[in-house]
């Protein structure tokens, strides 16, 4: 039987400019996008289109994280899928 851990997905975080990486916990089912941008407000970004990537895929925001083959573990990094560069803190 599945428990709630069974559902749910840990990774590590990178992000520009940002000197240490962060720890998230996600259920598999959250949407890229919503997860990203989750990412970007705990490294204090604002605006954009953030999503992941991982390796050398950027991650459909719309999918949800087990659709992208996301996996507990991971090592995603934030990006802005839009092109754009966040402004400083």
């Amino acid at each position: 039987m599945a428990g709630p851990k069974d559902q749910e997905i840990t990774v590590t975080v990178t992000a520009p400019r940002a000197l240490e990486p962060k720890t998230f916990t996600w259920s598999k089912t959250m949407k890229v996008g919503d997860a990203a941008k989750e990412a970007a407000e705990q490294f204090g970004y604002t605006g954009g289109s953030p999503t992941f990537q991982k390796g050398d895929d950027i991650l459909d925001r719309k999918k949800p994280l087990q659709a992208e083959k996301v996996e507990d573990g991971d090592t995603l990094d934030l990006v802005d899928a839009g092109g754009g560069v966040w402004g400083s803190r």
